[in-house]
């Protein structure tokens, strides 16, 4: 009975962070709509390619991921991350990269790509000291969330990717990210601005980009939760004159 609930909550959750990233501001919801939000959608069928999840250096985690195809995502459109990959101080994961960015080299170009770099700067960091990833490597079709068994096929990648980077402090850009790096359900609402824990490594869930151009009231509570993040690196932000 708990697993449906938080399957439900989670379902929801989605659909509403969404609707809220396209400027929906009202959203009316049958109860049988509702009701179905808890049944899962049909997956297509996949090519099963297996690979390895445990690798002995970043290296060889790139050259396999290059080549994925655990989900219908992987069709040679991966796309592993942007920044520092020696011990990063911090690696931000978002949801997934916009499907019109084919070239690695422009994964924070754009307007939400453009917000973050402006946070990790106002942090006092820079790409050489962070790196910033997605939950799922490769583009949904446009306008659309991940799936879950996308979420699921990327997720051990994920996982290991944050192992061999090492990083002290990982953030987590809304709740697909979140479902990504922790293995309880947990809601994202409920937990963002205070520390997790993901495979030993402190864990702090803020809001995405996108949810920041939509809300900009939003922008002083995510501050605060970077804030935190400096402190546990111990750092401070920069003056701003």
């Amino acid at each position: 009975m708990e697993t449906t609930f938080y399957n439900l909550i989670d379902n929801l959750e989605q659909y509403l962070e969404y609707q809220r990233d396209n400027g929906v501001v009202r959203v009316e919801v049958e109860r049988s709509v509702l009701q179905s939000l808890n049944k899962p959608a049909p997956v297509a069928p996949v090519k099963k390619v297996k690979m390895p999840t445990s690798f002995s250096t970043y290296t060889e985690w790139q050259k396999q991921m290059a080549h994925c195809q655990n989900c219908a995502l992987g069709q040679g459109r991966v796309l592993q991350g942007v920044g520092c990959v020696d011990a990063p101080d911090i690696v931000f994961v978002d949801e997934s990269p916009d499907v019109e960015i084919t070239d690695p080299t422009a994964l924070l170009h754009g307007a939400d790509g453009t917000l973050l770099l402006k946070m990790i700067e106002a942090m006092g960091m820079g790409l050489d000291r962070v790196f910033v990833t997605h939950a799922v490597k490769c583009a949904p079709p446009k306008d659309q969330m991940p799936k879950a068994a996308e979420q699921a096929a990327c997720q051990p990648f994920l996982l290991e990717q944050i192992r061999l980077l090492k990083p002290k402090v990982v953030v987590a850009l809304g709740a697909t990210a979140l479902r990504s790096l922790l293995k309880e359900p947990l809601i994202f609402t409920h937990v963002r601005g205070s520390w997790q824990t993901a495979d030993h490594i402190r864990l702090m869930p803020t809001y995405r980009p996108s949810t920041l151009l939509r809300d900009p009231k939003k922008k002083k509570e995510t501050w605060n939760d970077l804030k935190q993040v400096l402190t546990a690196l111990g750092r401070q932000p920069p003056v701003r004159k």
